[in-house]
């Protein structure tokens, strides 16, 4: 993975991604201090943005994770998930907060809030 500081155009850094399979979405905080990778080997990685990408959490999920997205303002990270599931972790730790199921007979490809992050889409 490398980042890339737009303003100055010049990459921040590279580092390897620790996946054992290739990463599937990547999410950063609106801070630009974290980076949130998910793979088909069922994970989600919370890295620090500096330029060794230095991995803070690990979370085992039950499926492919297909897209992430992070929401600062409610402290979370939703995870989009092959087995039909949208998963709620918790931003500073990647702890489980919820999973949520109902309404989707297929794998789930997107997931997003709002920028007051009051909302999951």
């Amino acid at each position: 993975v490398t980042h890339f500081r737009t303003e100055e155009r010049t990459a921040l850094g590279s580092f390897e991604s620790g996946h054992a399979k290739p990463i599937l979405c990547l999410a950063c905080t609106a801070d630009g201090s974290h980076i949130v990778t998910g793979s088909c080997d069922k994970t989600l990685r919370l890295r620090n943005a500096s330029a060794d990408g230095a991995e803070f959490h690990l979370a085992r999920l039950p499926d492919d994770v297909n897209r992430a997205a992070v929401c600062e303002a409610a402290r979370l990270v939703a995870a989009a998930c092959e087995n039909h599931s949208v998963y709620l972790l918790d931003l500073g730790t990647l702890a489980a907060v919820a999973q949520l199921q109902g309404g989707h007979t297929a794998a789930v490809w997107f997931v997003g809030f709002d920028r007051a992050g009051r909302r999951l889409v």
